[in-house]
């Protein structure tokens, strides 16, 4: 691992389907807004030899209209929500502060939540 600068970390790891995973879906989120990637994923990604099946994700709030651009984008990319379908639901979801997960259509993982 080489700090490039105080926004880049270069990794000497061969990248997997999982790394394949997160970097296609973070893509298509920050176009959408900002997150942050937290929990085991962040492990992995830094050389520690471990599995995950789910990749965490936090988001600050989001407008309805930014979530359906996001939901829209994943949609077309083949992405598909494990727990709706409804954007109303989703939304509230996560205004309760309950998380919504993504994954690639048909799998149910890995998934982003």
């Amino acid at each position: 691992m080489k700090f490039i600068n105080k926004n880049i970390i270069e990794l000497d790891k061969k990248i997997n389907e999982l790394d394949k995973f997160v970097f296609r879906f973070v893509k298509i989120l920050q176009k959408c807004t900002d997150y942050v990637i937290v929990s085991g994923y962040v492990a992995i990604i830094l050389g520690r030899d471990r599995t995950t099946d789910d990749i965490d994700i936090i988001i600050p709030k989001i407008s309805k209209e930014k979530l359906k651009d996001l939901y829209d984008n994943l949609i077309e990319k083949d992405y598909w929500c494990l727990n709706t379908s409804e954007l109303d639901e989703m939304y509230s979801m996560l205004a309760s502060k309950h998380s919504i997960r993504f994954a690639l259509e048909p799998s149910v993982s890995p998934n982003v939540e």
